[in-house]
């Protein structure tokens, strides 16, 4: 009867986790959604690229132009001008 209470209570810890990240990450999203469409529209305007699709939208493709790296730099690089911006 002991462990059954324990597995539920882990259960129940586990969930406030799950449910904790899953709240963190929303709010993150949230919080940068602007300044990643930002960054992605610099990108796709500076670059050779017609189109950029979300990577979990593509079921299959022999295209292997990957544009994370210049969209995570450009992400930076409008991050640190908003973080002096404030000071």
């Amino acid at each position: 009867m002991q462990r059954i209470q324990e597995e539920t209570q882990f259960q129940q810890i586990g969930g406030r986790v799950q449910s904790t990240l899953q709240s963190s990450q929303n709010q993150f999203l949230e919080s940068y959604r602007s300044l990643l469409g930002e960054a992605l529209n610099e990108i796709y305007t500076e670059g050779d690229c017609d189109l950029i699709p979300r990577s979990d939208s593509i079921a299959a493709s022999g295209f292997t132009y990957n544009v994370t790296f210049e969209v995570t730099a450009k992400l930076n690089e409008l991050l640190t001008d908003l973080s002096a911006a404030e000071q």
